[in-house]
């Protein structure tokens, strides 16, 4: 695949350097038209340097452009996330919920102080009330 290349460029430099011959010969039909508008190698040059210089300059544009347009939709996108985040504080203030009641079931002792069970257990404060009304 690689030497295909190669031998492809190789015919390209022969034909370019066949071309050259034929140009200082003055025998160039096909060659080109610049040489025959008769502008010097200095003017193509700065044409060149010109196109150059306005592609390059598009490119910027066209990055800046696009550097902008990102940062815009951030922080278009940040405000969204920012009032959402408010409207979600402000539901709870308009529809108060109802608090949960601690049972006491869900509060845990740690039981020393009675001689029937083994010393340092958790009870539950439910069952401890329980358990005090048999005793």
């Amino acid at each position: 695949m690689r030497r295909q290349g190669e031998e492809r460029q190789v015919r390209r430099q022969v034909r370019g350097d066949k071309r050259e011959q034929e140009r200082r010969q003055g025998g160039d039909k096909r060659g080109d038209k610049r040489d025959k508008r008769g502008e010097s190698e200095e003017t193509v040059r700065r044409q060149v340097r010109r196109r150059v210089r306005r592609q390059v300059r598009r490119q910027v544009r066209r990055r800046v452009r696009r550097r902008v347009r990102r940062q815009e939709r951030r922080r278009v996108r940040r405000q969204v996330r920012r009032r959402v985040r408010r409207q979600g504080d402000k539901r709870p203030q308009q529809q108060q919920k109802k608090k949960k009641k601690l049972h006491l079931k869900h509060i845990w002792v740690k039981q020393t102080s009675f001689r029937q069970t083994p010393p340092t257990a958790w009870i539950n404060l439910s069952d401890l009330l329980n358990s005090d009304a048999e005793a």
